[in-house]
């Protein structure tokens, strides 16, 4: 289950090794009917601001003080508290550390953000307050990924939490404590998977067709054409890109509800399409009853439209593979020590500030093994274990993290 972090937090989730597809999303209050990855953004970046609204409660975005003029640790002019600012201030980035190798953050007008802003009409401490700002964060992520969770029929106990974006290492430990998450994995160079991924996804096209009818009315002669037009559209978009035939992959389906409503689920036809036309009925009532918690198998169901899904698989590179090492982190992987502040592992529970160990992630080695509370510092990211937590290096350079529930 993704969950990243830039000025907000996109989140979706990924079963089977799909992730979860919408015809159903909204850009700018604008709705979109076109298949796209089903993603709930949510303002909880480290650039959201922190703000006390009218009844005198804690808020934590939508608004973001952006990359210009910045949190106020940033030193470009911001002077509102953000999420980033409120993570210095409690010691989780190194007021010595240079974001991207480059910037120093200050923390000073960082503390004197919270102060003014949050603290002082509060009437906190600069360190409560910043810790505040990190609950209120978290909790508004956690309720992101319940919505592509909970509200979809997947229970997130069943899958591993999968951070990215500069900070959301950062943040992942105490929202998979809260969802009772076990697992979490923190891929290599988080700040820029989004870019990665660019590099080594395959082609995909969309073709699509609307077609209402009753799916006791169609002919299964009329479907089996349709649906081989759609794959057939499919193969020649792939062929103008070059992609031979071994490396093609076409996928069809079909857009079904029942009859009487105004939204639809998409049911993938595999295998033989006559066969998977007459089971699409009975898979149909089943991803309802998984989606929406209930299923009417008498009812009619109506078809929508049939669309095919066209990849063109590439060459990915090859990944680099870590040296092997043993359980003991070498000291050069060791930077030091430093004081941060950990939120309680149980609801209403008082966080304190813990001593924790910092690392260098370039200088990790597959099988290295950590324990919380600690962090692990890398040009584009910071990842931080709480007290307890045991993350083991794998040889890809992924982190995998067993959470102390």
């Amino acid at each position: 289950m993704p969950c990243g972090e830039d000025g907000n937090h996109p989140i979706s989730l990924i079963r089977n090794g799909r992730p979860a597809i919408t015809r159903s999303a909204v850009l700018e209050t604008v709705p979109i009917r076109l298949p796209v990855i089903d993603i709930n953004a949510i303002g909880a970046g480290g650039g959201s601001i922190a703000w006390i609204d009218e009844g005198g409660a804690l808020r934590v975005g939508p608004m973001s003080a952006e990359a210009i003029p910045g949190p106020a640790c940033y030193g470009r002019g911001g002077t509102l508290p953000t999420v980033t600012d409120a993570n210095i201030v409690l010691g989780r980035f190194d007021s010595q550390t240079r974001l991207g190798g480059d910037m120093l953050m200050d923390l000073q007008a960082a503390e004197t953000a919270i102060r003014v802003h949050l603290a002082e009409p509060m009437g906190l401490s600069i360190a409560e307050a910043a810790a505040g700002v990190l609950r209120v964060a978290h909790a508004n992520i956690v309720r992101g990924i319940r919505v592509v969770s909970v509200e979809r029929g997947y229970d997130p106990r069943s899958f591993a939490l999968v951070p990215f974006g500069g900070a959301g290492p950062m943040h992942c430990a105490p929202v998979a404590r809260e969802l009772r998450m076990k697992t979490i994995l923190v891929p290599p160079t988080p700040g820029i998977l989004c870019a990665l991924g660019q590099l080594v996804s395959d082609l995909r096209h969309e073709v699509n067709e609307t077609f209402i009818a009753a799916h006791a009315d169609l002919a299964e002669d009329t479907v089996i054409a349709r649906l081989e037009e759609l794959r057939a559209r499919g193969n020649a978009l792939l062929a103008a890109d070059s992609v031979p035939e071994p490396r093609r992959s076409i996928e069809l389906r079909a857009d079904v509800r029942y009859r009487g409503q105004s939204y639809e689920l998409s049911i993938i036809l595999e295998g033989d399409l006559r066969a998977a036309w007459h089971t699409l009925p009975e898979k149909f009532h089943e991803a309802h009853r998984q989606r929406f918690g209930h299923a009417d198998p008498q009812a009619p169901i109506e078809i929508v439209g049939f669309g095919a899904t066209a990849v063109g698989h590439i060459d990915a590179p090859a990944l680099p593979v870590l040296p092997a090492g043993g359980e003991q982190c070498g000291p050069e992987a060791i930077r030091g020590e430093r004081t941060i502040y950990f939120e309680g592992a149980q609801p209403g529970e008082a966080g304190a500030f813990h001593t924790a160990t910092v690392y260098h992630r370039e200088h990790l080695c597959a099988g290295n093994v950590i324990v919380g509370p600690a962090v692990i510092e890398e040009v584009s990211a910071t990842t931080v274990l709480y007290p307890d937590d045991r993350a083991v290096v794998h040889p890809s350079g992924n982190i995998i993290v067993e959470v102390a529930l």
